[in-house]
């Protein structure tokens, strides 16, 4: 009575559901291959093993990866299914081998120090010197040595100070521009 009301399948539907599978990006051959063996239940394709060449055959058309697809083609027509099986675990498994060693050498040149050394004077090259401490503030060399690289005699780099002055509402940013202002100021008073 129940066969009575079970619903009758529609083989070429089911075939054509079998033919659109495709394995996912997160599948592995293995869970691909279950998929597979469930809907070719519904395909009516008669023994075992004409169903296991049609889902050999599904397997070298739609897996993943066309290397395991050319190593698949390469074996011809003594190529079953366990053979399939077998060379995609291999495959799997030495690609994420593969992938594990390429992540330790990322992380371990990642953390690699550099040990290229630094020339005399180079610094002065590649990053801007703001010792203000050695120079005087008009540019001029005041022969002391540099903390950085020990260099002498090398002018002071202008830098912008956020310094505000309030002499006729007039902000005075630059320091040279407030020593500029300053001297300005002193010179008028001393003429009056």
């Amino acid at each position: 009575m129940d066969s009575y009301f079970a619903p009758k399948g529609n083989v070429p539907y089911e075939r054509h559901v079998f033919r659109s599978l495709k394995q996912d990006s997160s599948e592995t051959v293995d869970q691909y291959v279950s998929r597979l063996k469930k809907q070719a239940l519904n395909c009516d394709f008669g023994d075992e093993a004409v169903r296991s060449e049609m889902i050999r055959d599904q397997v070298i058309d739609a897996c993943r990866s066309n290397h395991l697809r050319k190593k698949l083609l390469q074996k011809g027509d003594e190529l079953i299914l366990d053979t399939v099986l077998q060379t995609a675990r291999a495959m799997e498994a030495v690609e994420l081998q593969s992938k594990h060693m390429e992540l330790e050498a990322k992380s371990a040149e990642v953390n690699k120090l550099s040990a290229k050394p630094k020339l005399l004077g180079q610094i002065h090259e590649n990053k801007k010197h703001e010792n203000k401490k050695y120079h005087n503030a008009d540019g001029a060399s005041c022969g002391k040595s540099c903390y950085r690289c020990g260099q002498r005699g090398f002018p002071k780099i202008q830098t912008v100070q956020p310094i505000m002055l309030s002499a006729g509402n007039v902000v005075i940013l630059d320091i040279g521009q407030l020593l500029a202002k300053l001297n300005h100021t002193l010179v008028k008073s001393k003429t009056k």
